[in-house]
């Protein structure tokens, strides 16, 4: 049916595949991850193993197109013989052609380098790849991201509002923080581990934050939906012609976990993006204001000893410098921000009703065309016009 095709693309570009029937099969993931498990040889070969730090950057530049041409040759005709052109629409993969894509660059790396050894760290690294291309595939997070992205543009002006109201107070609070010795102490400690550790605890517990929230938000519109709250929200959708068939369809579906978990994905990647923004414009003003009001004699002052210098200029008549302390420290007090930003969202009654109900409003709508959609499928109502 073409208006179902027409839907599953919408539901395809929105991030959410998972709300597509059948998405799970072999058959869809693979022709979802293919194109990307290519990519992934291509960019693992330049970056990763078709590298020599020995030979000059045209040497290394042959070698790259040797493993990279090898490896498509090869799995090329490797796939073709097993029946499965590698060009064709909906092609698959089963267990042995995985094993044979994380093999065939391996094999080939390790003739450039002349160390057959390498051959299972590489296919190694290749097949990890393969894997989290498989992740993302399952739950579109690579259409999720760019619709994160599209949002968050569409969001700007909405943003900027809500910083110009908030981010004063806590703006006092960080540049407090930011002329304290003992924050920059910290940052001349932290080893490269320890700064992605903290990170990652704020993420852990901003993410804790908006699914906890986004779950809620789903049961209770689960809970109080019926066809006639539905059917206004299929305007403008290509579900929209299922309106007038769904009067005596069945009660709407619950959502099974993989589409459940899909949506909360959604609505997690929306906000984490807009917080990781305002984490950035904090960023951005804290190493302009460090970089104006705390020379480098004063930073090593505070560290007890030299700081390791990113970028030194002249400004104003004065020496100024960009420090690796001041972008940890910057950066520490932005991840905090984007924390505050994400929570008060979530909790506060002025921020849901500008903010946090626009994300709210798409995913009642997305869920809204998933019921349509489904009735269509299982044969309780069918599409007019």
């Amino acid at each position: 049916m073409e208006r179902r095709a027409e839907i599953e693309r919408w539901f395809a570009a929105r991030g959410v595949p998972q709300l597509i029937e059948g998405y799970t099969t072999e058959q869809r993931m693979d022709a979802s991850a293919v194109p990307y498990i290519a990519g992934w040889i291509v960019v693992g070969t330049v970056l990763l193993w078709g590298r020599r730090p020995s030979l000059a950057l045209t040497e290394n530049a042959l070698g790259m197109a040797f493993v990279i041409a090898a490896s498509f040759v090869v799995l090329a005709v490797y796939l073709w013989t097993r029946g499965r052109p590698p060009f064709r629409t909906g092609m698959r993969l089963d267990p042995v052609d995985i094993a044979t894509i994380g093999l065939v660059p391996a094999v080939a790396a390790a003739i450039l380098h002349g160390t057959p050894s390498v051959i299972i760290g590489i296919g190694g690294s290749v097949l990890l790849g393969v894997g989290i291309i498989y992740l993302f595939a399952a739950f579109g997070l690579f259409e999720l991201a760019i619709w994160a992205v599209q949002y968050l543009r569409a969001q700007l002006a909405q943003i900027a509002t809500l910083m110009s109201r908030t981010m004063p107070v806590l703006l006092i609070l960080v540049v407090f923080l930011l002329f304290a010795s003992e924050l920059w102490q910290a940052a001349h400690t932290l080893g490269g581990a320890d700064l992605a550790a903290v990170l990652a605890l704020l993420l852990i517990v901003a993410t804790i934050l908006v699914v906890t929230g986004a779950r809620t938000e789903i049961a209770l519109i689960e809970a109080s939906r019926t066809w006639a709250t539905i059917t206004p929200l299929l305007a403008g959708t290509p579900a929209e012609s299922f309106a007038p068939g769904l009067k005596h369809a069945e009660p709407p579906r619950r959502l099974g976990w993989r589409e459940r978990a899909n949506i909360v994905l959604l609505m997690l990647l929306s906000q984490l993006v807009q917080a990781l923004f305002v984490a950035l414009l904090v960023l951005m003003f804290l190493v302009a204001l460090g970089v104006l009001a705390i020379p480098a004699s004063v930073q090593a002052t505070w560290v007890g000893e030299p700081v390791r210098s990113v970028l030194g200029f002249e400004l104003l008549g004065e020496p100024r410098l960009v420090s690796v302390e001041l972008l940890i420290t910057a950066g520490l007090l932005g991840g905090v921000s984007a924390l505050y930003f994400a929570g008060l969202a979530l909790t506060d009654a002025a921020f849901r009703a500008e903010f946090h109900a626009r994300v709210v409003g798409d995913v009642e709508q997305i869920m809204a065309v998933h019921a349509a959609y489904v009735a269509v499928v299982e044969g309780d109502a069918e599409p007019v016009g």
